[in-house]
């Protein structure tokens, strides 16, 4: 019995290969459909069988108890599998008029029984749900622990995605599969659980926003609302760095962050995890040694040579890539990538250090900084050399900095966390 489970367990694909072999009654070419659905509803009998048998063992650190993660992932893959192409009509698994006209309608009508769809639903949920818990916990368990990091992060995106983050949230609806079906909330929480948990953390913040979109006209309004925002990054700082304009400069500032408050009110917490907000929040406290020292703008040229006035806004941009770069290997992301995301996450954070800083030093800045020699921070703003551009790249520079090395403060949290305190889930 253990051996023909383990078997099962380590060798999904036999289960296919056995079902192939003994046929299924259907021989004509127009049956082809069929007869995969007769093998799916086989493996799925299967691998349910299986599961129970593990998972109902009296031994808690046997081999049967290691086998546990595997036998989870089989029985979430092959009762999930049909559910990921809801309303694909070229799909063999969504019945259109041609099926029911040849007899043969939603395969997951009759999969435990007669009119079992709910079972099917509610068994795939649970499967979901016991599969998730081992990936939390993939390095306690010896055969999840072997895997790479990537295979990991291919598990999580089948997990919580119909057939890649591009097509949305994953739904387990007992609803006929040619039937649309919005995401419920235990979809949107395995959806969110995923981003927050695993790819926050490993700096795969560009996965909140498909995530993010029940519908494809949903997902026309996050896009939209995203580009005005990238829109408005870029028109400050071609205003700031290639026109002078650097009061002007702060009004799409302003509207950027102001679109992303609207993104957030309207699309809720995975849309504003893209933005990776704490880093602006943190950043912001950068601006409080610029204000309190009222002349170091005074002092503040580039001469293009390699002296002290280039090299800190560089030093502090490398120091702060670097931190991420440990970050994301501390969070095991493979040794290459982590370079790459690191380097993603740094530009997020100089962007919003940039807006940060333009927006402090152009409007917050003239009322609390105090006056030198007769002048303000004010006069800046109006000088002929690359004075106004050299202060703002270097305070740039600093709140980053400041925001990056703030995260050792937040709790053991990482960089990328999602701008919320506090959850209302129990311990597991």
């Amino acid at each position: 019995m253990r051996r023909q489970l383990r078997f099962l367990v380590l060798c999904p694909h036999e289960i296919l290969t056995r079902s192939l072999g003994s046929g299924t009654g259907h021989t004509s070419p127009a049956s082809d459909e069929a007869a995969l659905r007769v093998h799916w509803v086989r493996a799925c009998v299967t691998v349910e069988a299986v599961w129970r048998c593990v998972d109902s063992a009296a031994d808690a650190y046997g081999e049967l108890a290691r086998l546990r993660p595997l036998a989870a992932r089989n029985r979430f893959l092959v009762l999930a599998e049909p559910m990921r192409y809801r309303t694909d009509f070229t799909s063999p698994w969504v019945p259109g008029r041609a099926s029911v006209s040849r007899g043969t309608g939603d395969p997951t009508k009759h999969v435990f029984g007669t009119n079992t769809r709910q079972l099917l639903a509610d068994r795939a949920r649970a499967a979901r749900r016991d599969w998730y818990a081992y990936l939390s916990a993939y390095q306690s368990h010896p055969l999840l622990a072997q895997a790479e990091f990537r295979r990991i992060e291919d598990e999580l995106r089948e997990l919580c995605t119909a057939r890649g983050y591009c097509t949305g949230p994953l739904v387990l609806s007992p609803l006929s599969l040619d039937k649309d079906a919005r995401p419920d909330g235990e979809d949107e929480d395995v959806a969110w659980e995923v981003l927050q948990n695993h790819l926050l953390p490993r700096f795969r913040f560009l996965e909140a926003a498909p995530l993010t979109a029940r519908t494809t006209a949903r997902r026309c309004y996050v896009y939209s609302v995203s580009v005005l925002a990238c829109g408005c990054v870029l028109g400050a700082v071609v205003a700031a760095l290639f026109f002078g304009s650097y009061q002007f400069a702060a009004i799409p500032a302003a509207l950027c962050y102001a679109s992303i408050g609207f993104g957030t009110a309207v699309f809720g917490r995975a849309w504003a995890a893209l933005w990776l907000l704490r880093l602006p929040a943190a950043a912001t406290l950068g601006m409080v040694p610029l204000i309190a020292f009222p002349d170091w703008w005074q002092r503040i040229r580039f001469d293009w040579q390699i002296g002290p006035m280039e090299l800190a806004p560089l030093l502090l941009l490398g120091v702060s890539y670097g931190y991420l770069v440990i970050e994301a290997r501390n969070h095991d992301v493979g040794r290459w990538r982590a370079f790459g995301r690191a380097a993603a996450v740094t530009a997020v954070g100089a962007l919003h250090a940039f807006l940060v800083a333009l927006l402090g030093l152009t409007v917050i800045a003239p009322v609390f900084g105090e006056k030198t020699s007769n002048t303000t921070i004010a006069s800046l703003w109006t000088a002929s050399d690359n004075a106004p551009v050299a202060a703002l790249v270097t305070a740039a520079a600093l709140c980053l900095a400041i925001g990056v090395f703030s995260q050792i403060l937040w709790d053991e949290r990482p960089i990328t966390a999602p701008l919320a305190h506090t959850h209302w889930r129990g311990k597991h």
